[in-house]
This record gives C-alpha cells, structure tokens and sequence, in this order.
C-alpha cells in the first residue's frame, strides 16, 4: 500500500521490448532510481568487455535501494488508520482492529492511533458482553485501557465485572470512572454493586449521591427507597454462611432456624444443580423474615411465598423444624438462582422459570391438580402467551392456577423428553434467542415448535 499523500513517479522500463510502468510513491530515495536508471543506460551502452563489471555494480546498487528505501515500500500508519476509521464507521471492528495494531507498530507513539485503538477494544468487548462473553470481554476492556484511559471503557469494565460476580472488581474500575463520568446510569450501576455485595450501607450512599444530582431519575428512586425498606425490616440480622450461601435472619428469634436452612440449601444445591447440569458462580444470599417483614420489604402480593429478585427471601421466620414444605420452598427458590444463571441474566418466559421451580420443589410436596382439572374441563385454561409474563398481578386464585399449568407443562416436557430439552431452551435464550425461537430449537429435534408443544400438551390434559 502506498502513501497517497505523495505523488506519484512513474518510471518507465523495458522488458522484452515493451514499455511498462512501475509506480513509485516520491521519497528522498528516489536519487537511487535515477542513479539507477542511469547506470543501466550506461551499462548496456558500454563496450562488452565492461558490461560484466558494470551489471555487478548494478546488482549491488539495487541491493543498497532495496535497504536503503524500504520505509518508502512500508504501508503508512496514517493511511492504516484511515482505512480503520472507515471500518469502524461500518461496524466491521475486527478488520479495524488489524490494520490498528499494523498501524501502531509502525508509529507507536501516534496518539490518534492509540485512541481509535481504545474505541475499538471497547466497542468489541461491548458485542462480546451483549453475547454473554464476559470474560472475554473483559480482556477486551482492559486492552482498550492499555490505550486510553477513557471512564466510559472502565464503566463497561466494571459492568462486566459485575455481571461475572466480581465486585471488588467492579467498585475498583466504578470509583476510577466516577470522577469523568457521573451520570444515572453510572449511580445506579454503583449502587447494585455494592447491594449485590451485600453493603447496604453503602448501596443506599451511593443512590442517596445519584438522587441529588439527578432528583427526576425514576430508576434510582426506586432502588432507594427499596434498599430503605429492606435495611429497615433487616435491622439487627444475624448471618451465617458456607462457600455457596450466606442466610440472614432475626438473630433472637431464628438462630437454629439459620443453620437448618443452610443444611437444606446445600442440599438443593448438589441435586439442582445436578439436574440442571449447571452450577452458578458466587454466594447466594437467603433472607429469612417474619410473614409482616417480608410484606413491608418485598411488597409482594398477599399469596407469595418467596421471591428472588437476586437475593432469595422468604417468609418464614419462626419456623422451628424441618418440614416438606420448608424443604419444597428452598428448592423452589434456589431453582430460580440457576435458571437465571443458566440464562445469562436474560428474561425467562414465566411459565417455564416457575414451571422448572415447582418441578424441583415437587421431591417434597406436589400441588393438587383439581383446579387444574377444573378449568381444563369449563375452557377457563389460562394462555400460554400471558404465562410468559409477570405473575405478581395476578390475583391469589388467578396466581394458583398460573402456577399449576407452568408445572403441569414443565413436567410434561420432562416426562416425555427428558431435563435436555428445558436445559435447551434455557440455553438457547442465554444466547439471545427470543422465546419462540428459543422453545422451537430445543424441540426441532422432536418434529415440534411452540405452538405443536402446547397443543399436544392441552391433548394430554383432556
């Protein structure tokens, strides 16, 4: 490739009679051409008897040419980093990124360089973390930063470090971004970092700093006043904890209970995970509350049972000893910690996050199916459609029957063709597969889609 600042030389030659041309970019090399063109006049002008000294010379000067102007045949670092500009400018960062680092091996101290090479590490690792590769996409972030130094990238950093369950990580690369760039986003960020951590002291600090830079943020609003909540209905807990668990509760009225569900729990976790084929990364946080405080923290609607919303809580506080029901909720609950992981943090259809729940609680108590019985029989069937969202507005009686039909076509899943096929479908959509796309992958192998799948489980139901 050569320099279009230059111009252009073109130097005729000979071959075999014909003219041809070899263009040149213009260098301060170019007095060996001339000498060189000149020397070949003269060395087939000479007498014979001095021809063979004279091609010598020639052969000895094209070498020292050859040496001398090989900056003049080397692709320009000005001209590479246009050609990645233009690539950027189409989306196509991976060839981008090629001609950079050509670029910057040429001119390493290049500053334009340097700083395209940031934005293009960054905008790569932000594809690989939308595609669940944090990891990689991590390393990615930290070559940006080799770079440039740029808060945006380190925001992105810490967000991947978050995703991956690494907080030190992430509060490191927050509170270096924090100076260049505060903003909702950056506050809300912080804060669940810190949540997630378990410090909601310092989770509800940094919310409190973001709301009064930004007092119309809705977002940060409402995860302060529900860090408040909770920090208020969670006053003076105990924790006990293992490697995969940490159990909070009323450290007077609870103390045995902490450890028998920690026993529990363990428990879920080798046969969970076992079943799921899956083992999410981190601590789980279980906060045990009387039925009042849970009401007061949560929120959640009369009938609920539990709720993980990234950390499991249950009302059952008081509870003195071991029974099925106790045994069934915490498996429930611990099965929505792997679902999530299992998805990479993306949306579930709710009939098939519940539905895989009430499958693992059912070792210990199976829900009556009258109901479901019922409604199959006066056409009263709830639509698969809706089961794909929420349940928390639905009524207690609406919720029941929500919850049977998720279970019902759970297990019809299973049954007829084994844990692979939700284990797939919970896959397909922790790769980004919409849930149509995601069920009908997982059930192409067996002639069905979405639609056959729940057709043939209405049949089953009659």
């Amino acid at each position: 490739m050569y320099n279009s600042i230059f111009k252009n030389h073109v130097l005729p030659h000979r071959r075999g009679g014909a003219e041809s041309f070899v263009i040149l970019s213009e260098t301060k090399d170019l007095r060996f051409f001339a000498l060189l063109r000149m020397t070949f006049l003269k060395t087939f002008s000479a007498p014979l008897r001095l021809r063979g000294e004279k091609i010598f010379l020639v052969c000895s000067i094209i070498l020292l040419i050859l040496l001398l102007a090989k900056v003049s045949f080397a692709e320009d670092p000005l001209e590479l980093n246009s050609k990645a500009v233009q690539l950027m400018n189409h989306g196509d960062f991976d060839d981008a990124l090629t001609y950079l680092l050509k670029a910057r091996g040429i001119s390493p101290t290049d500053e334009s360089i340097g700083k395209n090479l940031a934005t293009c590490y960054t905008f790569i690792g932000n594809k690989k973390m939308a595609d669940g590769k944090l990891a990689e996409a991590v390393s990615d972030f930290k070559s940006a930063l080799y770079y440039s130094d740029d808060p945006n990238t380190r925001f992105y950093k810490g967000y991947t470090h978050y995703r991956l369950k690494e907080y030190e990580d992430a509060v490191y690369e927050l509170e270096k971004a924090e100076s260049g760039l505060a903003s909702p986003e950056f506050y809300t960020l912080m804060g669940k970092v810190f949540y997630d951590k378990g410090e909601m002291v310092s989770a509800i600090t940094a919310w409190k700093k973001g709301i009064g830079l930004y007092p119309e943020d809705k977002t940060i609003k409402e995860l302060l006043e529900k860090a408040q909540r909770e920090a208020k209905a969670e006053e003076g807990f105990a924790k006990d904890d293992t490697y995969h668990f940490t159990v909070q509760y009323d450290a007077e009225k609870d103390e045995a209970l902490g450890g028998i569900v920690l026993d529990i729990l363990e428990e879920a976790y080798s046969d969970i995970n076992l079943d799921l084929a899956h083992y999410p990364e981190g601590n789980t946080v279980v906060i045990l509350y009387a039925k009042k405080a849970f009401k007061e923290a949560t929120m959640s609607p009369d009938w609920s049972g539990g709720l993980y919303d990234g950390k499991i809580r249950l009302p059952i506080g008081g509870i003195k000893d071991i029974n099925p029901e106790l045994k069934a909720v915490l498996y429930h609950e611990y099965t929505h910690v792997v679902v999530r992981s299992m998805a990479k943090g993306k949306k579930v259809p709710t009939w098939l996050n519940e539905g895989i729940a009430e499958y693992e609680g059912a070792r210990f108590v199976v829900r009556p199916m009258k109901e479901l019985s019922r409604a199959v029989a006066e056409g009263k069937l709830i639509s698969i459609k809706s089961l794909e969202g929420d349940f928390s507005d639905l009524s207690s009686k609406e919720s029941s029957l929500a919850y049977l039909q998720s279970s019902s076509i759970v297990k019809y899943i299973i049954d007829k063709f084994g844990l692979h096929a939700v284990r797939s479908m919970l896959e397909n959509i922790g790769s980004g597969e919409k849930t149509g796309d995601a069920v009908n992958k997982a059930l192409e192998v067996y002639g069905l889609d979405y639609d056959s799948l729940v057709a043939e489980w209405g049949r089953s139901l009659k």
